[in-house]
């Protein structure tokens, strides 16, 4: 449901956390001035913590001079109704942990060109934190110091930029006020950090090591255990190599990755600079070449419906809040709200001016103020919903560059034309088919295509003889983008002799199913294949497939499935207040709770479960991210206890 919140408008929430929830919102101004944004509204509880509120001003004030091509620009921070907000860029993609996951979830690893060129373009942005200089060219003295897979984004477009600038000191006050001990994510602290001695910018140097560590290997570094175990382990130095992990990986880029992890922080790298040049050196070595276009292909491979979904999100939203008759100055609005309703007028007051010494830099938007005032003539109560569609829609905004933080361009609070974008495609052999967006387009390559909508759009091109290549361009208003593609010419065929262990597992390929085994598969183009075999009773397989190393024979064997999965939960047993107390358990992300060692088959929100007075031993454990976290708890008779937890 939309919320009008301050001058922007909240259009959907897509994430919530222990600290905050995150919005896809609107900011708009008058001639039809409009932007997407993502708006960080801090919860309630924290907004009453005075010590909290100033460091979140402190720091945003300091994120807000950050501007960086690899940077999550923060844009603006205040606070409605005592509710305090961080309005930051709205980047079109996923968090490199959900990249990993995703990835685990199809059976792949990630290549490590692709590992390489990630951590090297987020060292990029933390190096130009780091050396950060003050108005009199003094060093601000800028630490990240939550570095992590969360924290790093991969837009469907290729582009890579470092998250959560400037609040990371605020996140720790949070994280020291739940948690009394320690500051950080522990998986990706540095050994000094734990034993408390002295710290500088090459904590984020180990933390980034962590998280190229765990990219090259598909899990996590520090696993199990809880907080102090991993927390002991880290103060030590110990970390597990990548044979030790059963991982094969270039010996350069492993010494690479060691350095960054050395106990010493004297012995790593010097600065992210040198980091990010090792990584470079690597590549070229290797051969290796991947920028945005290889990275936003292999993002397609793994988020294809989620980009689709996104486009559609984005065409939802550009139909909802457009109205080309809105041609005045302000705009009633009717909403319901305690009690009854309320109506205002909402006037465009215009664009202010950037103050004096503040940034504006490429992905800056220059603010612009929403006054609420009295006035307004009522609508009848019967359409009230239709006509606040109908108002919002007055607002002109368009759907350019959203989902999950993604950059725009307004220069100088101008305007950009709405849904104007042109694009060239051109292919190496010319000559190529193109479609945009599944459509065909009048025409061969090389191709010009004018008056597109903006936003992301996929762009394939199709050549007989040839296999079709995609790429997926994220248009932006008034630009004129070009985009290369190569195309190869299609390798043999390959038969593939899938058999398994039990026979007569179905095999799909791309949604189709093509039988049981055994079964021979052909294995054609240069595109990998994912074979999934299902059988009843046994997990599901992928196996991913190259013509150019297919084998001769495949033998796959399925897993039967745990049987206690089958098994029917066990009752929750009536609550007594005389002789049980109960407990409730909330945990992000979800986990499976076990309670004194024993399974219970269910999963969190645990709510009111009745137990024994006395103290007993809870264990949550979340299978797909392999994170968990132990705590033990004094149940009391005819009490209520309750667990709030991060999993680590």
């Amino acid at each position: 449901m939309m919320e009008q919140f301050g001058r922007y408008i909240l259009l959907e929430r897509i994430a919530e956390g222990g600290m905050a929830e995150v919005f896809r919102a609107a900011v708009v101004g008058s001639a039809g001035f409009n932007k997407i944004v993502a708006i960080k509204r801090i919860l309630p509880h924290l907004a009453k913590d005075e010590s909290f509120v100033a460091m979140l001003v402190d720091e945003a004030k300091i994120a807000a001079t950050l501007v960086h091509p690899n940077i999550l620009q923060v844009m603006d921070l205040g606070d409605h109704k005592g509710v305090y907000f961080i309005a930051m860029e709205f980047v079109v993609g996923r968090s490199l942990d959900a990249v990993i996951h995703r990835a685990q979830q199809k059976g792949l690893s990630l290549p490590p060109e692709f590992c390489a060129s990630v951590i090297r373009d987020a060292l990029q942005g933390l190096n130009y934190a780091h050396k950060k200089t003050d108005s009199f060219g003094s060093p601000a003295g800028i630490i990240h110091r939550d570095i992590s897979p969360q924290n790093i984004m991969v837009g469907y477009d290729g582009s890579v930029r470092l998250a959560d600038f400037g609040i990371a000191r605020a996140a720790e006050r949070t994280t020291h006020t739940v948690t009394g001990s320690i500051k950080g994510k522990p998986g990706y602290m540095s050994p000094e950090q734990v034993m408390g001695r002295a710290i500088d910018h090459r904590l984020d140097i180990y933390a980034m090591g962590v998280v190229l560590h765990e990219m090259l290997c598909m899990q996590r570094m520090r696993k199990g255990g809880t907080d102090a175990q991993v927390l002991v382990v880290v103060a030590s130095g110990a970390f597990p190599t990548f044979e030790q992990q059963g991982v094969t990986v270039d010996p350069a880029l492993a010494q690479v990755v060691y350095k960054a992890l050395a106990l010493d922080p004297a012995n790593r790298w010097a600065d992210a600079h040198t980091f990010s040049s090792a990584l470079d050196e690597v590549s070229r070595a290797q051969g290796w070449h991947c920028g945005p276009t290889q990275i936003a292909q292999l993002m397609q491979h793994l988020f294809a419906p989620e980009i689709e979904r996104e486009r559609q999100a984005q065409l939802h939203f550009a139909q909802l809040l457009k109205d080309p008759i809105l041609d005045g100055d302000s705009l009633a609005v009717e909403l319901d709200g305690p009690g009854g309703t309320v109506t205002r007028t909402v006037r465009h007051t215009g664009v202010s001016q950037i103050p004096p010494g503040e940034p504006l830099g490429r992905n800056a938007v220059t603010p612009m103020n929403l006054t609420s005032v009295g006035g307004g003539a009522r609508q009848p109560a019967g359409n009230r919903m239709a006509w606040l569609l109908g108002s919002l829609m007055a607002l002109g905004l368009t759907a350019a560059a959203v989902s999950r933080f993604a950059p725009g361009v307004m220069p100088g609070g101008t305007a950009p034309p709405v849904g104007v974008a042109s694009l060239v495609v051109e292919t190496d052999p010319p000559g190529a088919q193109v479609f945009l967006g599944g459509a065909l387009q009048s025409g061969v390559s090389p191709l010009v295509v004018k008056d597109l909508p903006v936003g992301p759009l996929e762009v394939e091109a199709r050549m007989e003889g040839m296999a079709p290549v995609k790429d997926v361009r994220i248009l932006q208003a008034a630009e004129t983008a070009t985009v290369k593609l190569t195309l190869r010419a299609v390798a043999a065929a390959v038969m593939v002799a899938v058999t398994s262990e039990p026979t007569g597992a179905k095999v799909t390929v791309a949604g189709t199913e093509l039988g049981r085994t055994p079964l021979s598969v052909p294995i054609n183009g240069k595109n990998a294949v994912t074979l999934i075999l299902e059988s009843p009773g046994h997990h599901r397989v992928e196996r991913v497939v190259n013509a150019a190393d297919a084998p001769k024979k495949l033998h796959v064997k399925l897993v039967e499935k745990d049987r206690a999965d089958s098994r029917v939960a066990r009752p929750l047993p009536p609550p007594s207040p005389d002789a049980n107390g109960r407990l409730t358990i909330v945990t992000r992300p979800w986990g499976r709770v076990s309670i004194d060692r024993e399974d219970t088959l269910r999963s969190t929100p645990f709510v009111e479960f009745a137990l024994p007075p006395g103290k007993h031993v809870i264990s949550v454990h979340n299978p797909e991210e392999n994170l968990s976290t132990d705590v033990t708890v004094d149940i009391r008779p005819g009490e209520l206890t309750t667990i709030s937890r991060d999993l680590n």
